[in-house]
């Protein structure tokens, strides 16, 4: 069979039908890649294809986090403020969101509110706000 592939081209070659270099030529004769080659090459395009998963994984989770450390939550639970996880006073929370206009307003300060929580204590921390120079704010609902 590469003989007859051989006279082929050479013949081709011969007729200028077929416009080919002597190494061009010599590179259709060479052996095709054996299987082990190619399964080589198919395990390391699984390996890349994992690593690339993998990073794009951290990628995500480090922009993530990244996003949760640019958003300032303030949680209202039956009109009691929760900031970080522990109940405080409207006093520590005017102190934070001053704290927090001095770093940066370019991040909105999110106020989530239960059903229980009356409309004056949300707007109490709006007004906490805009004393502290906060113009971005955002609401949201409770995750239930």
């Amino acid at each position: 069979m590469k003989t007859h592939i051989v006279i082929i081209i050479a013949v081709l070659a011969f007729l200028k039908l077929l416009p080919i270099k002597a190494e061009e030529g010599q590179k259709l004769l060479e052996a095709p890649p054996r299987i082990s080659e190619i399964q080589q090459l198919k395990e390391e395009l699984k390996r890349q294809e994992i690593m690339l998963q993998d990073l794009t994984k951290r990628l995500t989770a480090l922009e993530s986090k990244d996003q949760k450390e640019k958003s300032f939550v303030i949680n209202l639970i039956d009109g009691r403020p929760v900031l970080l996880g522990s109940e405080v006073s409207l006093k520590e929370i005017k102190l934070a969101l001053s704290q927090r206009a001095q770093i940066s307003n370019e991040y909105p300060i999110v106020i989530r509110a239960d059903k229980a929580t009356p409309y004056s204590a949300v707007v109490e921390i709006l007004e906490l706000s805009k004393e502290a120079g906060l113009s971005n704010v955002a609401f949201a609902t409770p995750k239930e």
